[in-house]
């Protein structure tokens, strides 16, 4: 399974610290894909004062409070579903967290509380996403921004 590309990922200096990650994918002439996407967050030993913004994080996130979502591509008409358990066959189950259809060009949901968790067997730091564009354009980039809270993390192994 491939990964989305982290670009950019940053905490806030926040109370709470809100964690920033864009990622990037390139579906180029491909009309679905399955990706996993990985939750940095703060190692859990880090101080929790600091003057600058922290834009390395080591951390995994295994629990997050989802505040937003955000993902945009060349496409048309596209259809994302997020899930929280690495396998396919789990798309319209309770492990799809989101599902966004008939997306044109961008889509932004932003969440008051929206509480989720890894659910693989072995917990990782990651979700994983399915994209099937329905236009006849090729879809190219995907890029998606998601701002959460650390709810459960672990230092990087």
């Amino acid at each position: 399974m491939e990964s989305a590309t982290i670009i950019r990922s940053l905490a806030t200096l926040s109370i709470p610290q809100y964690i920033i990650v864009d990622y990037e994918y390139d579906m180029g002439s491909d009309s679905t894909a399955f990706i996993s996407i990985d939750l940095p967050a703060l190692f859990t030993t880090e101080e929790s004062y600091r003057k600058e913004l922290r834009t390395k994080l080591t951390g995994k996130s295994y629990a997050i409070d989802l505040c937003s979502f955000n993902i945009s591509s060349d496409s048309t008409d596209f259809n994302v579903q997020l899930l929280n358990k690495g396998d396919v066959s789990y798309i319209e189950t309770i492990y799809t967290v989101i599902e966004v259809l008939e997306i044109n060009k961008t889509e932004s949901n932003i969440f008051d509380r929206f509480i989720i968790r890894n659910e693989d067997s072995i917990v990782t730091n990651k979700f994983y996403m399915k994209i099937v564009n329905n236009s006849v354009s090729d879809i190219g980039k995907i890029l998606l921004q998601l701002t959460y809270i650390t709810l459960q993390n672990r230092i990087s192994e």
